[in-house]
């Protein structure tokens, strides 16, 4: 998912309110304008997320990652509303660029399957673990409607790339069910991850093992009846 950044109506608002401005002889100008502007976006929600811990997913954050790179605390307005998550959603962004990347290694190191799936789920989790106190927080701020239809489009981008790296592994046989069944163990296992406090978050592994052991449970029954239909198929078709 790629985010159209705010800013470009920010510098859009700033030529038009400058009588003297001509797009003909300032095209150049506003090109650079949009460039920086961008580029600064991007630089203060990075700088930002080191500052979630301590203030939340909010403005607070964002003028102190502002200020952190030297910028006037003005600057956060480039970021846009972040009530409507803008910065949260900067996160799952990168993190979805970050687990893609992350499969792609496991695969040349011979990971796949279902072992590739479930690895991939622990490393999206621990992407979370410096922010986790902060995450029931950002969970109830996309479900803001300037915020949820993006969220949407991120996650699903999100289980779209696992289950298409992690090809040809389907446990149902269905893109649909893969899906949906993988988004379910996300995000319970998201929940359990959150409140657990056990050593090396053993309980939300143990959580996640348990389900992944069902669903090949599940998967072993189809084969098996698929094989039984196709048997009896064939000694119906033989008399």
């Amino acid at each position: 998912m790629r985010l159209i950044p705010r800013c470009l109506k920010c510098v859009s608002v700033r030529r038009l309110c400058d009588f003297n401005w001509n797009p003909d002889l300032d095209h150049d100008d506003f090109s650079d304008d949009v460039s920086d502007a961008i580029s600064n976006e991007i630089r203060i929600k990075n700088a930002s997320l080191n500052f979630v811990e301590e203030f939340g997913w909010n403005s607070q954050s964002l003028v102190a990652g502002a200020q952190s790179l030297g910028l006037s605390p003005m600057a956060h307005s480039l970021c846009g509303n972040s009530a409507n998550g803008q910065l949260i959603l900067h996160f799952l962004q990168h993190l979805n660029d970050d687990v893609l990347q992350f499969m792609h290694n496991e695969k040349q190191k011979s990971v796949a399957g279902a072992e590739l799936v479930k690895s991939t789920i622990r490393y999206t989790l621990l992407q979370l673990e410096s922010r986790k106190s902060r995450w029931p927080e950002a969970n109830l701020i996309l479900l803001n409607p300037f915020a949820l239809p993006n969220a949407a489009i991120s996650f699903a981008s999100l289980l779209n790339d696992i289950m298409s790296t992690a090809a040809p592994w389907s446990p149902f046989g269905s893109s649909v069910l893969d899906r949906l069944w993988l988004a379910q163990v996300i995000k319970s296992t998201e929940m359990c991850f959150v409140t657990d406090k056990s050593p090396e978050y053993s309980q939300s592994w143990q959580f996640l093992n348990r389900q992944f052991e069902v669903v090949a449970c599940i998967e072993s029954s189809c084969q098996f009846s698929f094989a039984i239909t196709t048997t009896i198929g064939n000694l119906l078709r033989v008399v």
